[in-house]
């Protein structure tokens, strides 16, 4: 295997990683959020489908954009809007106390997540196309050490007291 391909497959799960690490972000403080909004449970159930909307926009467009901008360009503007979506959801929830602003943050951090999501599917294909061993398993379990990192930081975040805002700034400095 190439050192091209090498790294190209070490990036892959490197993005695998850093989406669940994101989602487990914001998942993590979702009783802060909901407290921070001085909202309840239902609330924030409709809260959070800015989720799926920012989604479905995305997976409409995601053919499109990875087809006009190519695979890498796209992964960059994705992460570059998990991370955006990231910092509205904190200060909209934490600093702003701004429901709106929350769910516009919830709708971007959908938008871009499904785009990464794509973006990332679609290269692991590649290459597992090309390895001699199925590595598509691989690549979800990345997601999920991603995930369990970043709810294992949100849990102890949490319990050290730092704020929604910081937190989720943080990951989203991580997350660039």
């Amino acid at each position: 295997m190439s050192d091209r391909a090498v790294a190209g497959r070490g990036a892959v799960f490197l993005l695998f990683a850093s989406n669940g690490l994101a989602v487990s972000a914001w998942a993590s403080r979702a009783p802060a959020i909901a407290d921070g909004l001085h909202i309840g449970i239902g609330q924030m159930g409709a809260l959070i489908t800015g989720l799926p909307m920012g989604s479905i926009v995305a997976i409409l467009l995601s053919s499109h954009i990875i087809h006009l901008l190519g695979g890498r360009v796209s992964a960059r503007i994705a992460i570059s809007g998990q991370a955006a979506g990231l910092v509205t959801i904190g200060l909209g929830s934490g600093l702003v106390g701004n429901y709106g602003l929350t769910f516009v943050g919830f709708i971007l951090f959908g938008l871009a997540n499904s785009l990464n999501g794509v973006v990332i599917n679609v290269a692991a294909a590649e290459i597992d196309r090309g390895s001699t061993r199925t590595l598509m398993p691989l690549f979800h379990a990345t997601f999920s050490a991603g995930a369990f990192v970043g709810a294992g930081v949100g849990s102890l975040v949490t319990l050290a007291g730092v704020p929604v805002p910081i937190h989720l700034a943080v990951a989203a400095a991580a997350l660039l």
